[in-house]
């Protein structure tokens, strides 16, 4: 009787960490300077990947679960495009893509 109980207390257990461990997921976020030129590209950068990061927590919010913070900009990835303003000087559009870990 009491193996049966300790073999059922070990299943239970079992599915229900197993189910939270599976349950976390990430979210691919895009984030975009929607057409703004920045003159520093770490700046452009930075506003992009916090935009993905943005989109990435809102993709898990609406599956119902709990993004973790994001420490920092430097998690994503940035591409940009240059164009030379009237001055001369470069300007920087950039996009990015990031991720951040959903828990449910």
């Amino acid at each position: 009787m009491t193996r049966t109980v300790g073999l059922l207390l070990t299943a239970v257990l079992l599915v229900l960490f197993g189910a939270s461990i599976a349950a976390a997921q990430s979210y691919k976020g895009y984030g975009d300077t929607g057409g703004y030129y920045h003159d520093r590209k770490q700046v452009c950068c930075d506003a992009a990947i916090e935009g993905a990061q943005i989109d990435s927590a809102n993709a898990c919010r609406r599956t119902g679960g709990f993004a973790e913070q994001p420490r920092g900009v430097s998690a994503g990835r940035c591409k940009w495009k240059t164009r030379q303003g009237s001055n001369r000087r470069p300007y920087y559009w950039c996009t990015a893509t990031a991720s951040l870990r959903c828990r449910r």
